[in-house]
């Protein structure tokens, strides 16, 4: 949209408002009802309204990706990363640890940062494995520890770049 109809649609969303807000005010006010067409109203006892069950705010996924952060940072992830490395351990697994993608093609993906088997399933360039080759793991279970997961991802993130997470370089 342009300026011009931007400002158009405020000018006529804040005239509806205005025309409801005076519309309603030519009611009685809640709990009250008219009596005559003079301006006395009479008090009329009013129900009490059910107490409003309001969900539990969980913050969760906050403190559970502000420790998988952390804990980057001390396998060796820098600080200038932690914008894109928050985004990717939010999009890729709500900063589950245990999170698993069945449905990868190339071999499921794994953890916090759901590195897919491709990395760590033998080839014919790498007969072990490119994370058993590197020495960061056996087998690709081990990236459901979150410390092995992001040192695994780090060390893919110094070979490709984001381009793994379908990232822009």
């Amino acid at each position: 949209m342009n300026e011009k109809t931007i400002k158009i649609f405020a000018w006529v969303t804040f005239g509806l408002a205005a025309f409801v807000l005076l519309w309603d005010a030519s009611k009685p006010p809640q709990g009250m009802s008219k009596v005559s067409a003079s301006t006395s109203y009479q008090t009329i006892p009013l129900t009490p309204l059910p107490s409003v069950v309001t969900p539990p705010v969980t913050t969760l996924p906050v403190t559970t990706c502000a420790q998988a952060l952390d804990l980057a940072f001390k396998v060796g992830w820098s600080a200038d990363e932690s914008p894109t490395l928050s985004r990717v351990l939010y999009r890729e697994s709500l900063c589950t640890e245990d999170a698993y993608n069945r449905y990868d093609t190339n071999g499921g993906s794994y953890g916090l940062m759901q590195i897919n088997g491709f990395w760590c399933t033998p080839s014919a360039y790498w007969p072990q494995g490119w994370l058993q080759a590197k020495g960061i793991l056996s087998v690709c279970d081990q990236l459901f520890d979150p410390k092995i997961n992001l040192i695994a991802g780090l060390a893919i993130w110094h070979n490709s770049s984001w381009t793994p997470w379908n990232l822009p370089q």
